[in-house]
């Protein structure tokens, strides 16, 4: 039996435009952009001007950029004195 194709729309989401991708990873517009075009960002290329993002693309940005285990500077606190 072969297979049926699943229409446009239909589905879980492989891939966001460009403010779907700014929402996702939680960047503003125009950083997301600035990173497209430093090459930290990969995206697909639709017609004409249009990009899309690919969500495991976006995953393995936002993986690489975790912070796991670091322990804040209590120097840096805001509207609190450090103690020594």
């Amino acid at each position: 039996m072969p297979k049926k194709a699943v229409p446009r729309g239909a589905g879980p989401r492989a891939a966001l435009d460009r403010q779907e991708a700014a929402e996702y990873t939680g960047l503003a517009l125009s950083a997301l952009k600035e990173l497209t075009r430093a090459g930290e960002i990969p995206y697909v290329q639709g017609t004409q001007n249009t990009r899309v993002y690919l969500i495991k693309d976006l995953d393995a940005f936002l993986e690489a950029r975790r912070v796991v285990g670091q322990k804040a500077d209590p120097a840096l606190r805001v509207g609190r004195k450090a103690v020594a």
